[in-house]
């Protein structure tokens, strides 16, 4: 079984329903925690914050098949069950009614609740074509490449990078060891887009997604790295390459990013990556030490961003003014269609 199989078969087994479940099991124990109307979901104080959520989108989503199993998903319910990384809410069920008149949304607490964080369900008057949907786990999902198209239009390029990043990346089983495969493979993907977006011209959201489906990178191996690539654009800098391969005393290492006119690389460190309590964090410490020293002994610099830097693009601005200095980035005119909310 897959790892989404198993994150499903336990949201399905974590998930109580009025319908389901005896009533007494859901009013007498306060450690379930509301998803919808008639549905809770049994938690574990272990969770992380993105277990979290995770587990409260899969599980959101069993319980509207339920009422009707056909439902398309689409968005980031779409890319939650694509097995996609996701910076945006993972919580809400998105669907695809084919129909028109825009967006009806659903409320955890009923019709009048309007707090965002109330909210259940987004549908979408979207028109998918038979050919643009595909089947995960039995539950019909909108196809990789139009989960791409649908992010890049309706999604502010910090949301839709880091899920058309991994999109492409799934789609051409990309790797930093075979470059020119990657882009070859990637290239007719993206070049599609381009054309359904040729077919639509005016529409909302296009030029937004035209940028972004431009920059999509394959080769992206995290969200971080992802947002990290669009704090870089979005203030206007040259477009760099994701896992340069680059030699030093003939030994070879692969920057998250590089941009060659700055000779300058940058490196996403996750939350877990340099846990000095562990033998595995040290070691990765030390490595990365070694390999920073080597790159400066060579002119070239590494500028390592963590989280808080990507976070927003204010946050992002500062951290480059450390890394380049104010006055360098002020040369560089930012790309608003990447800041665009």
């Amino acid at each position: 079984m897959t790892a989404m199989g198993q994150e499903l078969e336990e949201a399905r087994a974590r998930l109580v329903t009025r319908r389901a479940h005896n009533v007494e099991k859901w009013k007498a124990d306060p450690g379930l925690l509301r998803i919808a109307r008639g549905a809770y979901l049994e938690t574990d104080d272990q969770w992380k914050p993105w277990e979290r959520a995770r587990m409260i989108g899969l599980a959101r989503a069993l319980w509207v098949l339920q009422m009707n199993p056909s439902h398309l998903m689409t968005m980031e319910t779409a890319a939650l069950l694509h097995g996609l990384p996701l910076i945006g809410s993972q919580e809400q069920v998105h669907i695809a009614t084919g129909r028109t008149g825009g967006q009806r949304r659903t409320h955890v607490r009923g019709r009048t609740a309007r707090s965002d964080s109330d909210l259940v369900i987004r549908r979408y008057a979207h028109g998918v074509p038979d050919s643009e949907i595909s089947e995960t786990h039995g539950i019909r999902v909108v196809t990789r490449e139009r989960l791409m198209l649908d992010m890049a239009r309706f999604r502010p390029a910090q949301e839709s990078l880091p899920v058309t990043d991994a999109a492409l990346r799934s789609l051409t089983n990309s790797s930093r060891f075979r470059r020119e495969k990657a882009k070859a493979d990637a290239a007719p993907i993206q070049r599609r887009l381009m054309e359904r977006l040729d077919e639509i011209p005016g529409q909302r959201g296009v030029r937004r997604a035209r940028d972004v489906l431009f920059y999509t990178n394959p080769l992206a191996e995290s969200p971080g790295e992802s947002q990290m690539r669009w704090i870089l654009l979005a203030l206007g800098l040259p477009a760099p390459i994701a896992q340069k391969h680059v030699t030093v005393q003939e030994e070879h290492f692969y920057p998250d990013l590089w941009i060659e006119i700055l000779k300058l690389g940058f490196e996403y460190d996750g939350l877990a990556k340099y846990n000095l309590d562990t033998r595995d964090g040290r070691s990765a410490f030390m490595q990365e030490k070694r390999r920073d020293d080597l790159l400066i002994s060579a002119g070239k610099r590494p500028h390592h961003l963590i989280q808080e830097d990507v976070a927003t693009i204010d946050a992002g601005r500062k951290a480059l003014e450390r890394c380049v200095g104010a006055d360098a980035l002020r040369r560089y005119t930012p790309r608003p269609l990447l800041l665009a909310r």
